[in-house]
């Protein structure tokens, strides 16, 4: 993105707009992370269906407080814009909006996230439009392998060989959210190699064992041994290795883990877990866990699954998963540490 207001090098308006949630959350990352690129920089979020434009419009012309760039996120952009045929003046969203485009100072951007289609937003005449729209591979245009590949050289810090990201993207599909915390286990399922195989993916992504994989986690967080032993079972039964569950297990405990120490910094639950890119689907379970497990807990988990990848490249693959799943059921990891 050019500069184009003195001292700013973003544009005043964003409109994040279209229906991939995936990619909106990724278009709010990209934001954050080019603010830090310039330096300090204040992060505000609003929610537009109760917030007045006026009123976020007066905040957002306001100078930060200890100087730098305001960035000021709306959600649920819809309600304001679709308000834009008023004929006030003095209330018309579109007019407010063009107005603030035109301030030359304070630095301040204002992020309208909404569900207009790009070609919509473009037709309102204001601000720079970010497109959300769905990622497919077609018309010689290989968009959604080429973002495949840089989520996992950029995010995960491994090179996807194209014959794995063909293999990948069979069975995920062009599910962004899916795609990540495949991309994730795989990482962590391949350790110090830089590379990510099309073997790699045949052995751990299957039928996707992330949802259950958690909810085994889940279950083991609450010491519920006989239905982690169940979600063990249906995995297993179902087809998936059990080294696949496993990588899959230590990826969510590690997870878990590193929302426990960040609340030892201070962060509530729901930040550590929003922090971590935890998503929606799982944040439920994640923060009932938070509550029941400290640090330590999730520690003497991690040793588990590690003692338990020993065991299972020892040839004792099955019968180390189970016997970890009862240990990570034991009351002093899940009830016997819950936080008060």
């Amino acid at each position: 993105m050019r500069a184009r207001y003195p001292g700013q090098t973003l544009p005043r308006i964003l409109l994040i707009c279209g229906e991939d949630t995936d990619l909106k959350r990724y278009a709010l990352e990209d934001l954050r992370s080019r603010a830090k690129a310039a330096g300090h920089f204040e992060w505000h979020v609003r929610n537009a269906a109760t917030t007045p434009l006026v009123e976020l419009l007066n905040e957002a012309g306001t100078p930060a407080l200890f100087g730098g760039l305001s960035i000021f996120v709306a959600e649920n952009g819809d309600r304001l814009l679709k308000r834009a045929s008023a004929k006030n003046e003095d209330s018309d969203p579109l007019r407010l909006l063009k107005r603030f485009e035109g301030l030359a100072a304070p630095p301040a951007c204002l992020a309208l996230v909404t569900s207009l289609k790009p070609k919509a937003a473009e037709a309102l005449g204001v601000g720079q439009v970010v497109a959300c729209w769905p990622l497919e591979d077609r018309d010689g245009r290989p968009d959604l392998t080429r973002w495949t590949l840089a989520c996992a050289r950029e995010r995960c810090g491994k090179r996807l060989e194209a014959d794995a990201a063909a293999a990948l993207l069979s069975r995920t599909g062009n599910a962004l959210g899916r795609i990540r915390d495949a991309l994730q286990s795989l990482a962590i399922y391949t350790g110090d190699r830089p590379a990510i195989t099309a073997a790699d993916v045949e052995a751990l992504v299957g039928g996707n064992p992330q949802v259950h994989a958690f909810a085994l986690a889940d279950a083991a967080s609450q010491a519920d041994a006989p239905k982690a032993l169940g979600l063990l079972r249906r995995l297993l039964e179902g087809g998936e290795r059990p080294e696949a569950v496993l990588y899959v297990l230590a990826f969510h405990c590690r997870r878990l883990s590193q929302a426990l120490a960040r609340m030892e910094q201070g962060a509530s639950p729901s930040q550590a877990a929003d922090d971590l890119g935890v998503r929606p689907l799982f944040k439920p379970a994640v923060l009932h866990a938070l509550q029941r497990l400290t640090p330590r807990a999730g520690d003497r988990a991690l040793g588990i699954l590690r003692e338990t990848d020993r065991r299972h490249k020892s040839g004792r693959g099955k019968a180390a998963l189970e016997r970890a799943v009862v240990r990570l059921c034991a009351p002093t990891l899940a009830a016997g540490s819950t936080r008060g």
